[in-house]
């Protein structure tokens, strides 16, 4: 019995599992890297060309941060009469929040407020924990506030909320000592 004509078939393409053990990747977000919307590399993984654009001023990224990318949202539409809702978009997130400070000069507030101001020139990344690179996201949407307890025992943060359209996850790419070159 078939449930379509063979034209419409896909392959199904074969998933990681060695079946004895599961295999993880660790979760959260080390840092954010926000760079110009005309940024260009020839090789995503040449750590000098990584070191050049922030030499430029063409990226920057946060110092370490604790930060999440919640499941995103979809957005269905009916487009058959006898077919279930399609998914025809979706909207995904990061969000995080950033301790660090700089109490003398205060160029935190001056880089948040750039990437809300100035998010339409902009594109961003992030990097797990383990070295692996997700982006660029272009178009997004930037949310960020100085967040304050009520305690003096505890930090003032900056709480930043990244939102983008895309349907897809995107594909990490491995990158290793581009932790080193941000610091």
């Amino acid at each position: 019995m078939s449930f379509c004509n063979s034209e419409c078939a896909d392959d199904i393409l074969q998933i990681a599992g060695s079946g004895c053990e599961i295999i993880t990747r660790p979760a959260g977000i080390k840092r954010v890297i926000f760079g110009r919307c005309d940024i260009t590399f020839l090789d995503l993984q040449d750590l000098g060309e990584w070191a050049a654009k922030l030499t430029a001023n063409e990226i920057h990224a946060t110092g370490d941060i604790l930060g999440s990318k919640p499941k995103g949202s979809t957005t269905k539409k009916k487009l058959a009469s006898c077919r279930p809702q399609q998914v025809t978009g979706g909207t995904k997130s990061i969000a995080f929040t950033d301790s660090n400070s700089d109490n003398t000069n205060f160029t935190d507030y001056a880089f948040y407020n750039s990437v809300q101001l100035n998010s339409g020139g902009m594109v961003f990344g992030y990097i797990t924990c383990d070295d692996l690179f997700y982006g660029w996201f272009s178009d997004f949407s930037a949310e960020v506030d100085d967040v304050r307890s009520e305690s003096n025992e505890e930090e003032m943060v900056f709480d930043m909320t990244l939102e983008y359209n895309a349907i897809q996850m995107m594909v990490p790419v491995l990158i290793p000592g581009l932790d080193a070159i941000l610091n």
